[in-house]
């Protein structure tokens, strides 16, 4: 039997501590080096071709829903997104009224309707199974994934197994100050203010957030591309639930349903590659506007 040479490297509490402090040390010297962007300012990035690659819209929440109503948004889903942190969950949901997707929906279509009407229509051809559903109105979904990110750091990167070219949309609730997003091929520095909603490819930009002081969370939903790239395959188990469902007996029409919705999908799917294939940007030449 081979033994193995390697040996834990364990570290105490102090030296983890220590190194933490060190990455974000490293960051923070790093983040100065980029040009900062007002904070203020709806800030919209384009490639070469003037296709967007960024968006920022510092009141995003706001703008979406009013200025009282936002504000009490923000306040409930930070204290809820506050409470879950912790060891024990909050014992009632505050404002869970809230249909989430009118932020998404009305900056999505600001930035990049052609996109988002991909994502509507990729949407619908997921398999259920495949949904993850958060919305009141699922008619009007567009993302199957979301994450939330509590005080998460990272380093420089790309998030390489998002959508091909497509947008990974953020909002942004806590309480802190810092946090700019930082883009390297850029070279500028974001504020990401709380209320914040930004928009990113980030499969092509790489990016990274600055330290921060204090409690940060961001909601982040996202496409992968491999359930945008493969069409769902209906199990028999479906099939046979959707037949005697709709009462359908006779085997040659079961056969010829199934090859209607299909050759519906193949098209709608064909459809979407289209409608996305002169979005796929590349990180080069890239200038920036601001409003």
């Amino acid at each position: 039997m081979l033994k193995s040479n390697a040996s834990w490297n364990l570290l105490i509490y102090d030296e983890w501590i220590a190194r933490g402090r060190a990455f974000r040390d490293c960051l923070w010297a790093v983040s100065r080096l980029y040009e900062p962007i007002p904070s203020d300012t709806i800030f919209i990035a384009q490639d070469k071709h003037g296709r967007n690659i960024l968006a920022v819209f510092p009141n995003g929440l706001k703008v979406a829903y009013g200025h009282e109503e936002a504000e009490r948004y923000i306040t409930n889903t930070t204290h809820n997104l506050q409470e879950y942190a912790q060891s024990q969950p909050p014992t009632v949901i505050e404002d869970c009224r809230h249909i989430h997707h009118e932020w998404q929906l009305i900056s999505f279509q600001i930035v990049d309707k052609r996109i988002r009407d991909a994502y509507r229509m990729a949407f619908d051809l997921l398999s259920p199974g495949v949904m993850i559903y958060s919305t009141k109105n699922t008619g009007e979904e567009l993302f199957p994934l979301r994450a939330i990110l509590i005080n998460s750091l990272t380093e420089k990167h790309v998030d390489s197994g998002d959508w091909k070219g497509g947008w990974a949309w953020l909002g942004i609730f806590g309480k802190f100050t810092g946090d700019d997003l930082c883009l390297s091929q850029l070279g500028i520095r974001v504020p990401m203010s709380v209320g914040s909603v930004v928009g990113i490819r980030g499969g092509l930009l790489k990016h990274f957030v600055a330290p921060w002081e204090g409690y940060r969370y961001s909601v982040v939903h996202f496409f992968k591309e491999s359930l945008h790239q493969q069409p769902p395959k209906e199990t028999k188990r479906i099939w046979a639930r959707i037949d005697l469902k709709e009462g359908i007996l006779d085997p040659s029409e079961r056969a010829k349903r199934r090859r209607h919705i299909q050759n519906r999908r193949r098209t709608r799917a064909q459809e979407i590659r289209r409608m996305v294939a002169h979005n796929h940007a590349k990180p080069e030449d890239w200038h920036t506007t601001q409003e």
